[in-house]
């Protein structure tokens, strides 16, 4: 998404606040749900929103079903059979009624616990059920390199150009031309499981810090102030004078240990990069050595770093405790808390105190932009199965949907629950873009090429081993190479 078309959308957001009081759209159905409308501003020059114009046919379905499967646990921005009192809920249900009147077909949807699963048994018995069907990342690189998909740019109607659909991930996830799975403002589920880092304001100020964007603004959100920052905040909760145990205070709390690639990320580092649709492994040098040793004294300090699969070791904690790193939070024992943007609902519950989004530090001051990375085993990512017979069909209302959504549901989320129901101020909605604008697709991630994702997310932050990468990357990447053929040669095949 566009800077420039976010801020409209926040403006007629908080429009549509003030004129409703409780954030219900504005029922104009010309003006507000027609993809192709356009802002002019007084100057008579037309805005970015143009570039939202819909280059779809006037065309009459006729009532047919466009059916999609989703995820039962994760998946919320398919249909709506009643009008529901959410903000989000609301703009699924307007938009679903406004395709319908617009081009007469109706959104459907099947949730199922999960989508894998369910195809491989369809593909086995070659029926032609789902239009589109959402996948997990991780599960879809599986069936994309089985063909399950069509490739969305051979589809009709089909444009991946169009600005509703997310470009970077789009050039990150194409291979050899073929394109079997992206994501774009229809998808709200690979949004609501974005990382982002949630920070505790009152704790901040009290202890002298003031306003830590202030560092975003000052380019010295870097990891040596992060490391400072959590060291100093990690302390004796249970009065055993020692530190890391399940009762202590910490500087950040973090949802798993495989979380903690997050902070390498968002430092730079990478495993691939996807140039002209092939994918290109980073390697192991000295940048990337050196993203691993800065993060390590804080990443892999769990006096300051709370894990919850790594303190609840002890049998008196019990288990992994899933869910504990929030309670840390809320409790008012960790600085920050890093999790998905989807713990919004349990923190607006439970926590009592003024909180904020922060980005994920940079390397040093001399990094561009602020990353963070999608969550490849819970995400989203649409798909088309290779199975559909009326590709016309399901090109043209998978493109009228995600068009239709840029506006509706997409700035329900964004614009009105993350940002103004979610936010304290515009300094907080300020951070929660900047995260946005930076959204990490790493396909030698996503593909689990040489294992090296597996060693990353499972192998090194428990063994602590981040010396070690150099080593293990030079023995894998003949086999990530291997894979990457195998992909490419798979993916080229007519």
């Amino acid at each position: 998404m566009k800077k420039t078309y976010r801020v409209l959308a926040l403006f007629f957001a908080l429009l549509m606040v003030a004129c409703c009081f409780v954030g219900c759209k504005d029922k104009d159905k010309d003006n507000e749900e027609t993809p192709g409308a356009t802002t002019t501003v007084s100057s008579g020059e037309t805005t970015t929103a143009d570039e939202y114009a819909s280059k779809l046919p006037a065309m009459d379905w006729q009532e047919a079903i466009f059916m999609i499967l989703g995820n039962e646990l994760t998946s919320f921005e398919i249909a709506r059979e009643e009008l529901p009192e959410d903000v989000v809920g609301k703009a699924v249900y307007e938009r679903n009624d406004a395709l319908r009147t617009q081009y007469n077909f109706m959104v459907q949807e099947t949730l199922v616990a999960d989508t894998f699963e369910e195809m491989k048994t369809r593909y086995a018995a070659g029926e032609d059920f789902y239009d589109a069907v959402i996948y997990t990342p991780t599960n879809a690189a599986k069936h994309a390199q089985e063909r399950y998909f069509l490739d969305l740019r051979s589809l009709p109607h089909i444009d991946l150009t169009h600005p509703s659909w997310n470009q970077y991930a789009t050039q990150q996830l194409t291979i050899s031309g073929k394109t079997f799975f992206t994501v774009s403002d229809f998808l709200l589920s690979d949004k609501n499981r974005y990382f982002v880092l949630h920070y505790n304001r009152e704790m901040a100020r009290e202890a002298g810090k003031g306003y830590l964007e202030d560092m975003v603004d000052n380019n010295t959100w870097t990891f040596d102030n992060f490391n400072a920052l959590v060291t100093e905040f990690a302390s004796d909760g249970n009065g055993d004078a020692k530190l890391g145990s399940p009762l202590d205070n910490y500087g950040v709390a973090c949802e798993s240990i495989g979380t903690y690639s997050l902070f390498l990320y968002g430092g730079g580092f990478r495993l691939s990069d996807t140039v002209d649709g092939e994918i290109k492994l980073a390697g192991a040098g000295k940048n990337i050595t050196k993203v691993l040793e800065q993060s390590a004294p804080f990443a892999l300090n769990y006096d300051v770093t709370y894990y919850p699969d790594m303190h609840h070791k002890d049998p008196m904690f019990g288990g992994n405790a899933y869910g504990s790193e929030t309670d840390i939070f809320t409790e008012g024992r960790a600085l920050f808390l890093s999790a998905f943007l989807q713990s919004l609902d349990k923190l607006q519950e439970n926590a009592t105190f003024e909180r904020a989004y922060m980005p994920y530090p940079k390397f040093d001051s001399n990094q561009e932009n602020y990353y963070t990375m999608i969550n490849d085993l819970g995400a989203a990512v649409i798909t088309v199965p290779y199975t559909v017979a009326d590709t016309e069909k399901s090109g043209f209302m998978l493109q009228a949907i995600t068009e239709a959504s840029t506006t509706t549901t997409f700035n329900a989320y964004f614009e009105e629950k993350c940002k103004l129901q979610g936010s304290v101020d515009q300094r907080a909605s300020d951070m929660l873009d900047l995260i946005f604008e930076n959204v990490v697709f790493d396909a030698a991630f996503i593909y689990d090429l040489g294992q090296l994702r597996n060693y990353l997310v499972l192998e090194l932050p428990k063994n602590a081993a981040y010396n070690r990468y150099s080593k293990v990357y030079n023995g894998r990447v003949a086999l990530a190479e291997k894979t990457i053929a195998e992909i490419t040669a798979a993916y080229s095949a007519d």
